[in-house]
């Protein structure tokens, strides 16, 4: 007897489930193309506890016969291919002929469907790969196919799904998407009944933008519009003012079908190179229309990975037409003059953020702009007057050992007494000792005794500290460590339970997607745990009131998407979401590149990174400092 056998039917089909269906996402995808290949205007899907217990997708289009409802559990049975040349020419969503066999060999699978000219419907219904009944049925014309309990027969892969709100979000993701690569069809869909998101099928791309990411998102995006003889380019990208610290708000459609491809999206960031900062990432729904010929999608079942002729060169044509549209579109942010928007801190006083260093008399220039209203409990400053406040506060020497600090609420220059801890300061994130110059050599206490006493001799750039040491020249980043050391600082506060509060005076306004939603409601009490205060403000509306209380003004609402960004990207454990705030929050404080420091200063930024727990990276990974040995300099200087 021979070891080599040809599998039945069902094993076949349940080992293609595996690449077909990996979870509901996949299936929704799958059942929502046959619907967009049959023609339909409008598609609703329904689904309950994440897809995992049910799935209905109910369409419009052109329905089918009943010996075609039959087939189409065959596996390799389809109407979208006659032979193998058609490969070559694909434009349906599907083609393959695995997806509905491959659901129906793990799940409960009922279908309706009415062809447009028949009077009558047909019912099939088929368990476990299996048919149990196929008759008449009454049903509008069209296709609705319920699937339920699925991997219900292949428990290994059903203990492997998240939770129903995380796979909900995954399905609403992908019909967001969907959406906007077919905007002339309208979307519906529901969760345990509730409905979650609606694409009005209008045929507007920036309408279907605008449902899956709010009007006010959508303002701000630019049209792109291009088309030479190898492709047209169309859709839309976001003002710099608009961004992300992740890739998930880039689209790319290539012949309406939803794809993925890392040349591609190198090629939208590549046009952003020198207008987004490192790590942020603009939001880009970008479409495609290429000569069917010229694309493979025959890559793999779940047809997300596609092959195009001349990619390169596609690439290359797609970042510069981002750069014309972005050069000819105005990139300056809106001005609006409004009250400031922080209230006094629930706990404790305001952290200051950077290195606020000042002399007494811009302190007391900032007392004489207007005495009558100093003690003007109800008068706000303009957000503008507060920033050129801060900019002065921190540009100059600190004197003594009291640290002159901008209140943020009144204008006024207050004095604290950094040192002094009973005196509830724990206001300087960079400390400078008193009466020390740089030339002393006094003592550090590091917790790493493995890291050199370091003296400041000079700032470069001014982006980078000289400073020597028995060992040689030290060469160290100022934001990469600073960085390291309001990481360390935030991490301990966020462990510790010592976050501090900062109300809004006026509540920030969040207009989420369902995946959002789901975010917040799932980490409610550990965005609160961490210093958020979040109300709910009707349907996929949230009110920002709170935020931790080191949040420089302004960014506030990117730094809340952020944590939401975290809070999927990793398992969502405490000790993760803590240590991205920390980090999140120490990029945004730390000084950056090209701010000038003054010795006392660098003197204290070293003395603060000895200190810390791990002082050779950034909590990002890059090094915060190297080191040139006196034996190479020595060998530089040829002696």
């Amino acid at each position: 007897m021979p070891k080599i056998i040809i599998l039945d039917e069902l094993t076949a089909n349940q080992i293609a489930a595996g690449e077909v269906v990996e979870r509901p996402a996949s299936v929704v995808k799958e059942l929502v193309e046959n619907s967009l290949d049959a023609g339909a205007s409008a598609i609703e899907i329904n689904i309950y506890e994440g897809g995992l217990k049910s799935i209905t997708v109910i369409d419009n289009g052109s329905g089918m016969s009943e010996e075609d409802a039959v087939l189409a559990f065959y596996r390799h049975a389809t109407s979208k291919l006659a032979s193998a040349e058609d490969l070559t020419n694909i434009n349906t969503m599907g083609f393959r002929g695995e997806a509905l066999p491959s659901i129906a060999s793990i799940a409960r699978v009922e279908l309706k469907t009415r062809a447009q000219d028949s009077v009558s419907g047909i019912r099939l219904e088929i368990s476990g790969g299996k048919t149990l009944s196929v008759g008449s049925a009454g049903c509008p014309p069209g296709t609705s196919v319920t699937v339920s309990d699925l991997f219900y027969n292949t428990p290994a892969r059903l203990k492997h799904m998240q939770t129903a709100s995380a796979e909900a979000a995954r399905i609403n993701e992908l019909v967001n998407r969907l959406a906007m690569a077919k905007p002339e069809v309208s979307f519906r869909l529901r969760h345990n009944g509730r409905n979650v998101f609606y694409a009005p099928g209008s045929g507007s791309l920036l309408d279907a933008v605008a449902a899956v990411y709010g009007i006010k998102i959508a303002r701000e995006l630019i049209p792109l519009e291009e088309e030479n003889a190898l492709l047209k380019i169309y859709g839309y990208t976001s003002r710099p003012s608009v961004n992300r610290g992740n890739r998930k708000q880039q689209t790319l459609f290539i012949n309406h079908r939803l794809v993925k491809s890392s040349i591609i999206l190198r090629a939208i960031e590549e046009a952003y190179r020198t207008i987004l900062p490192p790590g942020r990432y603009p939001l880009t729904i970008l479409a495609l229309a290429i000569n069917p010929g010229k694309v493979d999608v025959n890559v793999h079942p779940a047809k997300l990975e596609v092959r195009v002729e001349q990619e390169n060169e596609i690439a290359e044509l797609i970042k510069e037409s981002i750069k014309r549209a972005l050069q000819a579109n105005s990139l300056i942010p809106e001005l609006k003059i409004t009250p400031a928007v922080k209230q006094k801190t629930l706990v404790g006083e305001p952290y200051q953020e950077k290195l606020n260093f000042t002399p007494d008399k811009i302190a007391e220039a900032k007392l004489r702009d207007n005495p009558t209203q100093e003690n003007n409990s109800h008068y706000k400053r303009p957000v503008l007057e507060e920033k050129k406040l801060a900019s002065e506060a921190k540009e100059n020497l600190e004197t003594g050992n009291r640290l002159v600090q901008v209140n943020n609420q009144t204008g006024r220059a207050e004095s604290n007494n950094i040192r002094n801890p009973a005196a509830g300061q724990d206001q300087a994130q960079i400390i400078v000792r008193q009466n020390t110059t740089v030339s002393e050599k006094a003592p550090v206490n590091k917790k790493n005794s493995s890291f050199p006493s370091l003296w400041p001799l000079a700032q470069l750039m001014p982006t980078y500290i000289l400073a020597s040491a028995d060992k040689g020249l030290f060469i160290i980043d100022q934001h990469a460590a600073h960085e390291r050391i309001l990481f360390e600082k935030y991490q301990k506060q966020f462990s510790e339970g010592q976050v501090v509060s900062q109300m809004l005076l006026i509540p920030i306004t969040l207009e989420l997607n369902f995946r959002e939603e789901e975010l917040i409601i799932k980490h409610i009490i550990l965005l609160k745990e961490i210093g958020f205060i979040i109300e709910e403000f009707g349907k996929g509306t949230f009110l920002l009131r709170g935020v931790p209380g080191n949040v420089s003004p302004g960014q506030e609402k990117d730094l809340f998407f952020d944590i939401l960004d975290f809070s999927e990207d990793s398992l969502t454990g405490r000790e993760v979401l803590v240590q991205n705030m920390a980090a999140a929050m120490a990029c945004k404080a730390a000084v950056k590149a090209g701010e000038k420091l003054t010795p006392s200063a660098m003197l204290a930024l070293l003395e603060q990174l000895a200190e810390t727990e791990s002082p050779y990276t950034c909590p990002h990974g890059r090094p915060t400092l190297i080191h040139l040995s006196l034996e190479e300099l020595a060998v530089k200087f040829k002696r």
